[in-house]
C-alpha cells in the first residue's frame, strides 16, 4: 500500500437495485481513469446514511460528495456502469470477472487458475481477452481481492455487540492523535489495522473484513512501556491512558450531539468502541427500549438520556453497558439523519 493515508473516496448510486445502494472506493490518490488504479478499499453501501458511516470511519466525510455528477465520483460510476469483464494474469494466476460491479461486490471470479507457466497465462489471458473483447487489467485488481477475500473469510459480522480495544498513534509530540482498531492480538504480537478511526462511538458489523492493511505491533514491549515506536510506518503507539497528550483535529471529533458531553461524558480517548451486531438496528432498539421505528429525533434523544441514568459507571451501570446506550444511539441517530 501506498505510504500515505486515503485521500478521496468515490461512489456511485445503484439505482438498479432495491434500497438504492452505493457502491464505493477509496484512493490513495485521486481517482484517475488512466491510470487504471484499483481502489485501496471498496464495498458497497445498503444506502446514503450508511455510506456517510463509512466515509466518516475513515476521516472522509468532509470529501464524500453524493452528487452523481461530481468528478471525484466519476471512477466508481464508470465502473459501475461498464458492462465489460475484468481479466487479470498476474504471478502465475489468471482470474476473470464478467463484470467490474462484480469485483465491486466482492464476488469471485468467474473462473481462475492458478500455478501456471508464463506461456499458458499468457495463452489463457490472450483467448479470455479476445473472447470478451477486452484487455487485461493491472494485477493489483487480484492482489487486493485476495487480500480482502481472506480479511472477510478472517473476520465475520459477529451476532453480539462486541468491544474493539484501540491504540492511538501520532507522527510526533505536535501531531494529533488517532486512534486506530485493534484487529487482532497473537501471543507476540498486537495487530492494529494502519488506517485510522476518526469519528463516533461505533463500528459496523464486519468492519474488520475491510481492515487489508494492518501493522504487527511487539506486545511485550508495548505492554512493558505503554507505547512503541514503529519505525516503517514512522509512527509511536501508544495505549489509551496517553492519548489525551495529544490534541485531536476539531474536524475528527465525534459529531453526535452536543448533550453527550453534558452526560457526564468522560470518554474523550476511550480504551475501546463498539462494534455493532450483525441485527444492528433490533440490537439498539432493543437496547434503549424503544416503542416503535423509526421515531423522530426528539424522542429518540429522549430515550437515551433515560437509557443513560441506569448505564453510567457512577449511578449503578457499567463502562460496557455505557458504551453500548452510546453507540446504539450514535446508529440510530445516523439512521434519522
Amino acid at each position: 500500500m501506498a505510504a500515505g493515508l486515503p485521500l478521496y473516496i468515490s461512489v456511485a448510486q445503484l439505482t438498479e437495485q432495491a434500497g438504492e445502494p452505493y457502491a464505493w472506493g477509496i484512493f490513495d490518490a485521486y481517482p484517475s481513469a488512466d491510470t487504471g488504479r484499483p481502489p485501496m478499499l471498496w464495498g458497497i453501501a445498503r444506502n446514503a446514511s450508511q455510506l456517510r458511516t463509512i466515509a466518516a470511519r475513515y476521516g472522509l466525510a468532509q470529501r464524500l460528495k453524493l452528487c452523481a455528477s461530481h468528478d471525484i465520483n466519476a471512477d466508481i460510476r464508470d465502473r459501475t456502469n461498464c458492462r465489460r469483464a475484468l481479466c487479470i494474469a498476474h504471478r502465475g494466476t489468471f482470474a476473470h470477472w464478467s463484470r467490474r460491479l462484480d469485483w465491486l461486490y466482492h464476488r469471485p471470479p468467474a473462473a481462475m487458475q492458478t500455478g501456471l507457466s508464463r506461456q499458458a497465462l499468457a495463452e489463457l489471458a490472450a483467448r479470455y481477452c479476445q473472447q470478451h473483447s477486452v484487455g487485461l487489467s493491472t494485477g493489483r485488481y487480484l492482489t487486493h481481492y485476495l487480500l480482502a477475500h481472506a480479511a472477510r473469510q478472517a473476520h465475520r459480522p459477529k451476532p453480539v455487540a462486541t468491544r474493539v480495544e484501540l491504540l492511538y498513534s501520532s507522527a510526533g509530540t505536535d501531531a494529533p492523535s488517532r486512534a486506530h482498531p485493534v484487529v487482532g492480538t497473537t501471543a507476540r504480537h498486537v495487530i492494529v489495522d494502519r488506517l485510522p478511526f476518526y469519528a463516533g462511538a461505533f463500528l459496523l458489523p464486519g468492519w474488520s473484513g475491510y481492515a487489508l492493511y494492518t501493522l504487527r505491533l511487539p506486545r511485550a514491549e508495548l505492554d512493558a512501556n505503554g507505547l512503541i515506536q514503529h519505525k516503517p510506518s514512522g509512527l509511536s503507539f501508544y495505549k489509551a491512558e496517553q492519548a489525551h497528550r495529544f490534541p485531536r483535529h476539531a474536524e475528527h471529533l465525534q459529531q453526535l450531539d452536543d448533550d453527550l458531553d453534558e452526560d457526564g461524558d468522560e470518554y474523550d480517548a476511550p480504551a475501546s468502541l463498539v462494534e455493532l451486531p450483525a441485527s444492528s438496528l433490533q440490537w439498539a432498539i432493543e437496547l434503549l427500549a424503544l416503542p416503535q421505528w423509526p421515531i423522530d429525533a426528539a424522542a429518540l434523544k429522549r430515550a437515551y438520556r433515560s437509557a443513560m441514568q441506569y448505564a453510567h459507571p457512577d449511578k449503578g451501570g457499567s463502562a460496557t453497558y455505557f458504551q453500548q446506550i452510546r453507540a446504539a444511539y450514535a446508529y440510530l441517530a445516523t439512521l434519522n439523519s
